[in-house]
């Protein structure tokens, strides 16, 4: 936390930044997501910050326009059923992403993107992305962020996750 503060001192600018920070041992971890300001007196010194945490909550505009509430997102891997890598993949099958795209977001042949993408269509027994989908959102997989698809800037981890 004195890391944050001296931080928020030295660049005299607020600044946001998205934790996952666990609950108790029987509950997934939850993602806040905390704002600082700081606070200076009229000769521009430092003499505090201000911060606020809340539940870090998303909503698409495409669910704002069919009226669905926010809801909170996980950094918490749903379960182990698939890799790591596979994990990437469902977060952005479910964001509709190409396999072409996925591959040039994670940095891999597209062919290896269609590769991941038979082992997690036999693994959930699903046989098309709209099928994936329809299960991962069944699944609250449309919930989860991996945490290293976040801006490294903006993301601290608590409790172990990263």
């Amino acid at each position: 936390m004195g890391t944050l503060i001296e931080r928020i001192h030295s660049e005299k600018s607020p600044f946001s930044l998205i934790c996952n920070l666990p609950a108790d041992f029987r509950k997934s971890s939850t993602v806040w997501q905390f704002h600082f300001l700081p606070l200076f007196c009229s000769e521009n010194g430092y003499r505090g910050t201000f911060f606020h945490a809340h539940e870090f909550l998303f909503l698409s505009p495409l669910e704002y326009v069919d009226g669905i509430q926010p809801y909170t997102v996980t950094m918490q891997q749903p379960d182990d059923i698939l890799s790591h890598r596979e994990w990437q993949i469902v977060f952005l099958m479910m964001h509709r992403f190409s396999s072409k795209e996925i591959g040039r977001r994670l940095n891999i042949f597209p062919s290896t993107v269609e590769s991941h993408l038979k082992a997690i269509y036999g693994k959930v027994n699903v046989h098309s992305a709209c099928e994936l989908r329809a299960f991962g959102k069944s699944q609250g997989f449309d919930l989860y962020i991996p945490v290293n698809m976040l801006p490294r800037s903006c993301v601290n981890s608590v409790g172990g996750a990263v």
